[in-house]
């Protein structure tokens, strides 16, 4: 067992902190299936190893698979990317063994379990513990990859997408080129799984948390990944004022808040970056040429107020300062509107602050 997971375990004896830090499960399923997939009329993706899946619950498998220690952001430039992301592609589509696997966490994500439920579920499924108070001894691929989940926020998640999106264009030129509609699914799910992490961006917990600074400037690292938790949930659920390239402004909700009214124009737009990108594909199929723009791109959140700057919005708890290069920490925590921050804090003391915080509020930080 890793480092992290060791203390993770030790540390969330007291804590019971949830590891789920995206779009709910449930969200980018629904998401996805909204989607109209032009030359096909298969609702469901034939992938390599048998799995039958539709393109929503692609995207939601993004959750799910990938190579642990192995972040498709890091790769050094957008070759080494696209080959990274076919490793976690492939970790779906190649493995005889995914077929049971998939189909059950599909079962389960489909019943929408509880935020309560869903750590201890999604490790199970994922080959770890399923139950115990000890369950994070024995930790699941789920946990292994959130270890260093950072294709799933800010700048990071649009690099995993475009070397996805650039890798889906690819098979369709070639499914174009023979005429292959069945090629041409096998573009589409390579799509659907990029696109996870284009739907990742569309969350306002996902848009300023330093998720690699965190754990990169606390020690032990494990603590500023809990810590980039708080930050995510608190941001979520209060929303950010966002714009996009296109001059669109609104306000951007997070996890679990997918379907709520208030966020009815960030799903909108979210939905038609959705469908531009599975255009691209078909679009790609047809011309037997791949688009060199992602007009998708043009829709996508942007905080509105970054780092110290702004007061529409919350306060953040933390954020990094380029200049001075410092880890900057919100100091009243329990204020988001408190617009103080020290560069003069611990790490241990601020998440055991937080477990207070959420305690005496009775939130329950997922």
């Amino acid at each position: 067992m890793s480092r992290y997971c060791l203390l993770i375990a030790l540390f969330s004896v007291h804590l019971h902190a949830d590891y789920h830090a995206r779009f709910e499960s449930f969200e980018h399923a629904f998401a996805g299936d909204a989607i109209t997939l032009q030359g096909t009329s298969e609702k469901r993706l034939h992938l390599q190893n048998g799995l039958v899946l539709t393109f929503g619950e692609i995207i939601a498998m993004g959750d799910f698979y990938g190579v642990p220690g192995a972040p498709i952001s890091q790769g050094s430039d957008l070759e080494q990317r696209k080959a990274l992301f076919m490793e976690a592609f492939n970790s779906l589509v190649n493995i005889p063994e995914s077929v049971d696997e998939a189909t059950r966490i599909v079962t389960a994500i489909h019943n929408n379990p509880t935020a309560e439920d869903q750590s201890v579920l999604w490790n199970c499924l994922t080959g770890g513990a399923c139950s115990g108070s000890f369950w994070w001894l024995t930790p699941g691929r789920y946990l292994l990859l959130a270890e260093t989940d950072y294709d799933h926020f800010g700048d990071n998640a649009l690099k995993a997408y475009v070397a996805g999106h650039s890798l889906a264009l690819e098979a369709a030129v070639e499914a174009g080129k023979a005429q292959d509609t069945q090629a041409l699914e096998r573009a589409y799910a390579i799509n659907a799984f990029a696109n996870h992490f284009l739907t990742d961006h569309f969350s306002s917990g996902h848009l300023r948390l330093p998720r690699v600074e965190l754990p990169n400037q606390v020690t032990p690292g494990v603590v500023g990944s809990l810590l980039g938790h708080f930050m995510h949930n608190e941001e979520c659920m209060h929303g950010l004022h966002v714009h996009n390239a296109q001059g669109d402004h609104w306000v951007a909700y997070g996890d679990g808040h997918y379907l709520d009214p208030e966020n009815h124009k960030n799903l909108t737009l979210m939905q038609q970056a959705l469908q531009m990108s599975a255009n691209d594909v078909y679009e790609a199929f047809v011309a037997k040429q791949a688009p060199t723009i992602y007009h998708e791109l043009d829709l996508i959140p942007e905080a509105d107020e970054i780092g110290p700057n702004g007061s529409l919005d919350i306060a953040p708890m933390f954020y990094w300062d380029p200049t001075t290069e410092q880890l900057m920490r919100r100091v009243d925590l329990k204020n988001p509107n408190d617009r103080h921050w020290t560069n003069n804090w611990v790490g241990w003391s601020t998440l055991a602050a937080l477990k207070v915080l959420a305690n005496s509020l009775g939130v329950k930080f997922k």
